[in-house]
């Protein structure tokens, strides 16, 4: 196995390879990553050669996937010019983001018509294989993951409730932490522009021995582009500082690493001061083959990995509101979680254990003494899961997954089974079926009396998990050795996905209500010209309409809150083996609506975007950036409350040594 596609395996194992490319069978110590900020790697039209771990929790090639999944590389990430990590998803097929646009606001995202929906997240994010939720509300703040110390991006659509538990019911999101590589590379970025933004970071790293270090200083600010009702900026700052230290021995590796972020910023109705910050300890060991391993044939019986991962994380949130009292927000996660893989034959089997123990604390100073005035709650759960990926000779795979979730909201049994068939060297079909969950929040289930804009809102314990049936099939081939083409077709039904409904004593309480058919089309194609041009395009048609809505029967019918049905994408690439590189980004996203009932006052219109960015390497290590977003200065909304930003331009440089 190439070092370069070794090198991609960091999810699970963190500190080790768990299985090398499952297809070919081969189980290999991870190596350091590659330094790629050099200079931009070629366009890779089949990215065959990539392989990701999001989907089973073990190494796999692309190609052998039983369903769709792509990647975001250092390389694609400098080029795109990616602060945080929704400017890394926006142009991908099957998604959408919401809310994109201004540093501090908040963003979420949608996976094949599973919608971010009412305060929730169907969408699971994940830093290295572990969940990255608010433990009260259970959403994720695209926009507060800065991308300075991540290697790489990893999607996977469709149900993963199998593998990875609660809120994996449109795809799963992984964050990849860069690591030291063999040769010293130290970085300085720094990038500034309009709207009174500006962005800069620092980063080493190095290894010595089976010893490997990465630290990275970061941060980011804005001065906005809108005031508040009060006359006030609407700005937002950042600082964030991540250490990743791992040791690999010939059996025993462990991995430390440990991050801060800080975040403050002004909105319309509240100053908000949030810290996030994590730790996390994986030890493994990897158990020998019964027989040498010959390159090319499967690893002998009994060749496995396991790995013990030790977590902690914290986020603290102050909402200074200017019309109310303010409110403090204590949340802390801790958990572990065990896998062991290991090849019998034809099946690599891969079986776990997970335990994660939520706390939320939420209060405002003063009015402790107050009814219904804060909230102190702890939510634990236990899970196991098995998988089992069987290699039918070295065409063919199938992948069978089940996983049991102990949460106090109800248990769940979640299931997925996926094939895999190379009709030929260039054609590849796949299949997969799974059901899917998101348990409810502390805040879904707790939520004290909360007043806002004159309406009561509250918690409902008696609240139970939304459920999801996904089916998908797809097809990638190759068109000679400069095209590609994949795509995939894929229905699911969800119920009990629940909204806020007026009672009768006049709160508003959430109810396991709806239920959601969703049915779609994605696909891709890729084109490499010659002299390191390159273009992409992507389309992505997506009807997602209630089923049933009993509080609102008029929404029966009607399209899901915020389901944009047509999306499309294309981008032009051009890349210098100097380091010189070029890309221009088309993105059109239809209209939406923001209510069930599909209001005219609640639609939003289609708008298409235009963006360029361009490096220029000008001296030896020294690369000049200039990145122009919305070229036209289009007006568009993914929100009701925010008009998005006009044309925005970023210049900096970024120093290598």
């Amino acid at each position: 196995m190439a070092p370069s596609i070794r090198a991609s395996i960091l999810v699970m194992t963190l500190c080790c390879a768990c299985a090398g490319a499952l297809r070919a069978g081969v189980l290999s110590a991870q190596t350091p990553e590659p330094d790629s900020s050099r200079a931009p790697q070629a366009l890779s039209v089949g990215r065959s050669d990539s392989v990701i771990v999001t989907v089973t929790r073990v190494a796999q090639s692309i190609e052998s996937l039983t369903g769709s999944a792509d990647l975001r590389d250092r390389s694609e990430l400098y080029l795109l010019g990616a602060l945080t990590l929704d400017d890394a998803l926006r142009e991908l097929p099957g998604v959408g983001v919401t809310g994109s646009g201004r540093l501090g606001q908040e963003v979420r995202i949608e996976t094949r018509g599973v919608t971010s929906g009412f305060g929730t997240q169907r969408t699971l994010v994940l830093l290295d294989g572990r969940p990255l939720t608010d433990e009260y509300l259970g959403t994720v703040d695209l926009a507060q993951f800065p991308l300075a110390g991540i290697a790489r991006v990893e999607l996977a659509r469709g149900p993963a409730s199998a593998v990875y538990g609660t809120n994996a019911m449109g795809g799963v999101v992984n964050l990849i932490p860069r690591r030291g590589s063999a040769i010293p590379i130290s970085e300085i970025t720094g990038e500034g522009g309009t709207f009174g933004s500006g962005s800069g970071s620092i980063s080493h790293g190095r290894t010595a021995g089976p010893v490997d270090l990465f630290v990275d200083v970061s941060g980011l600010r804005t001065h906005g582009y809108l005031r508040n009702s009060r006359g006030e900026p609407i700005d937002w700052g950042t600082r964030r500082a991540l250490a990743n230290v791992g040791y690999e021995g010939h059996r025993l590796s462990a991995r430390i690493y440990g991050s801060y972020f800080r975040g403050r910023g002004t909105e319309e109705d509240f100053d908000r001061d949030l810290r996030r910050d994590s730790q996390d300890l994986v030890l493994s060991y990897r158990a020998l083959a019964r027989r040498p391993e010959v390159l090319g044939e499967s690893p002998g019986r009994g060749a496995g990995e396991s790995h013990l991962r030790i977590y902690r994380s914290a986020f603290d949130q102050d909402l200074d509101w200017s019309s109310r009292p303010s409110q403090k927000f204590d949340q802390q996660a801790v958990g572990a979680i065990l896998t062991h893989s290991r090849r019998l034959s034809r099946h690599l089997v891969t079986g776990g254990m997970e335990w994660r123990r939520e706390t939320a604390a939420v209060r405002e100073p003063g009015a402790d003494e107050a009814p219904g005035a804060g909230l102190d709650r702890h939510v634990a759960v236990t899970s196991a899961f098995l998988q089992d990926d069987i290699g039918l000779g070295a065409r063919s795979g199938i992948v069978l997954g089940l996983r049991f979730d102990g949460h106090p909201a109800g248990s769940e049994l979640s299931y997925r089974m996926g094939v895999n068939h190379r009709l030929s060297p260039a054609t590849t079909v796949r299949a997969s079926a799974g059901r899917a969950f998101r348990a409810p929040t502390i805040s879904d289930r707790f939520l004290p009396p909360t007043s806002s804009f004159g309406v009561v809102f509250e918690g409902n314990p008696t609240l139970e998990p939304e459920v999801l049936l996904s089916a998908d099939a797809g097809m990638s081939q190759r068109l000679g050795t400069g095209a590609s083409v994949d795509f995939a077709a894929f229905a699911s039904r969800a119920r009990d996905f629940y909204d806020f409904i007026l009672q009768e004593d006049g709160v508003f309480r959430p109810q396991n209500i709806a239920r959601v058919n969703i049915r779609g089309l994605e696909g891709r194609m890729r084109v490499l010209v010659g002299g390191g041009v390159g273009a992409e395009a992507a389309y992505t048609f997506t009807d997602a309409r209630y089923s049933r809505f009993p509080a609102a029967t008029e929404a029966e019918g009607r399209r899901l809150d915020d389901n944009v049905r047509h999306r499309g994408a294309f981008a032009a690439t051009w890349r210098h083996a100097e380091g010189h590189a070029a890309r221009l980004d088309v993105r059109v996203e239809g209209d939406r609506f923001t209510d069930p009932e599909n209001s005219a006052e609640g639609r939003l219109p289609s708008h298409l975007l235009v963006d360029l960015a361009t490096q220029l390497a000008v001296l030896p290590g020294v690369v000049a950036t200039l990145h122009v977003e919305n070229i036209f200065d289009r007006s568009y909304r993914t929100r009701p409350e925010f008009v998005q930003p006009g044309r925005s331009i970023r210049g900096g440089a970024r120093l290598s040594f």
